[in-house]
């Protein structure tokens, strides 16, 4: 099952991160990187949060299929606006970037997350 867990609420726009088995997958990448890009990534969640957009697309970028990306050097976090509620953004999960373009395998990843989740959710 794949649920969600709020992450930042901002004046214009909830953040909530998907969990699996009871993680959630954002909060633990952004454990594991170093402290500095954690906090400007949280940053930008609070920024987005607040302002309701993120213009400057060195820091969130369109990906396709409906998808975001939060960007902080090689650290991603890949989003998207919540089909069912207004004024959230769903972030997926988290991975580092060594390529120049984001690799479909992590998109196709935060696409299964987000079918798996509205699927979870409907039922419930």
């Amino acid at each position: 099952m794949v649920a969600d867990q709020l992450i930042y609420k901002g004046s214009s726009y909830s953040i909530y991160g998907l969990q699996v088995d009871g993680v959630c997958l954002v909060l633990d990448f952004m454990d594991d990187i170093p402290e500095k890009e954690s906090i400007r990534l949280k940053a930008l969640f609070k920024r987005f949060s607040n302002a309701g957009q993120i213009i400057n697309k060195e820091q969130f970028n369109y990906l396709g299929d409906k998808l975001f990306e939060f960007k902080v050097n090689q650290r991603r976090i890949i989003c998207a606006y919540d089909i069912y509620r207004r004024h959230v953004l769903i972030v997926t999960h988290g991975f580092t970037k060594k390529q120049q373009k984001t690799p479909k395998k992590e998109i196709d990843r935060a696409l299964e997350l987000l079918d798996r989740y509205y699927n979870s959710n409907r039922l419930n």
